[in-house]
Order: structure tokens, then sequence, then C-alpha cells
């Protein structure tokens, strides 16, 4: 069975999609960039809104699981992707107030219209 993360909808969430590329330099100062593979990945900047120290360490103490295997998420209530990601980062906004924050990594990003479809036209 593989775990589901669900986050709240007051966690802020920043999306950055990135394209695998090897860039080679070539004479005079000219370089070719291609790209290693057909599939881009996105990483999840991922906060959450300010808790007290109790909350946070429930909360805290149920987000840890997600960083010792791969997990599916949907952040914007599409399809679930398999993700992953390092740690969860615990900052001090204030006295008893807490942020948890993370970069979460979807390894599969797809989407229909990044489906190359082919219309046939009928035959007559």
């Amino acid at each position: 069975m593989s775990l589901v993360l669900e986050l709240s909808p007051l966690w802020q969430l920043s999306k950055n999609t990135i394209i695998p590329t090897i860039k080679t330099r070539l004479g005079d100062n000219y370089s070719q960039i291609l790209t290693q593979g057909i599939s881009p990945y996105c990483e999840w900047d991922v906060r959450s809104p300010v808790y007290s120290k109790p909350e946070l360490d429930v909360i805290l103490a149920d987000l840890r699981q997600y960083s010792l295997s791969s997990f599916e998420w949907s952040p914007t209530g599409e399809d679930l992707k398999e993700c992953v990601c390092d740690e969860w980062t615990v900052t001090t906004v204030g006295e008893n107030q807490y942020t948890i924050s993370t970069k979460i990594t979807s390894t599969q990003v797809r989407s229909n219209a990044s489906i190359i479809s082919k219309v046939y036209p009928p035959r007559v």
C-alpha cells in the first residue's frame, strides 16, 4: 500500500518545472544544449501555515513518514503523482510559532496536453 500525502489548502505551494539538459561547450564560445529524455519533472516548494509547538509536534510526527520513501500526492487536485522529499524543515517565526517546509519532487509529470494525438480523416 503506498502512502498518499494530503495537505490542507492553507499550505503555500510554489511549482518549478525542470527539463533535464546536458550542456556541451564547443569552440569559440558556442555551446549545445540537449534535453535528457522526454519527461520534465516538477519541484514544489511547500510551506505550512503557522503552528504552535503542540500542533507542530503532532503534524511533524505524521509528515516524517513521507521522507522515508516515495509517496503519492496531488498538489493541484489532478491525478496522483509519485513524489519524494528529503526532509521536513521547521522554522521559528515567533514565540511558540513555527512553520514547516520542504521541497517535493514529482517523478512523473504528464498532462493530456503533452500527448500528441493524430486525427485521421474518415475513410471514403
